[in-house]
């Protein structure tokens, strides 16, 4: 059993959302797929956006982690780099880090 919650370090400034089909559910959280994106500005500079991945409804594990891996996997040429960090990571693509 995992925590169903991932975080993800993006460097990029450009907003995701809009050219991705995210629908807008909340003041700054979007659904996507299986997915509840919450986008938040990060302190790091190097990483200045974050997303928070939560399921949008009760799913298994291994639900929630093909989700995470095909949020990565299309947003990934749409970003400089980004660092996910969660209980799967090593699950995820490229481990759920992209370098730039």
């Amino acid at each position: 059993m995992i925590e169903q919650y991932c975080k993800v370090f993006l460097e990029a400034t450009n907003p995701l959302p809009g050219g991705l089909g995210w629908v807008k559910v909340g003041w700054r959280t979007f659904r996507h797929g299986l997915l509840e994106i919450d986008v938040l500005r990060n302190t790091d500079r190097r990483f200045p956006m974050m997303l928070e991945l939560h399921p949008a409804r009760e799913m298994t594990d291994a639900e929630f982690i093909g989700a995470c891996s095909g949020l990565l996997t299309e947003i990934g040429p749409l970003v400089t780099s980004h660092v996910a960090a969660c209980d799967f990571e090593e699950q995820l693509p490229t481990c759920g880090g992209l370098a730039s």
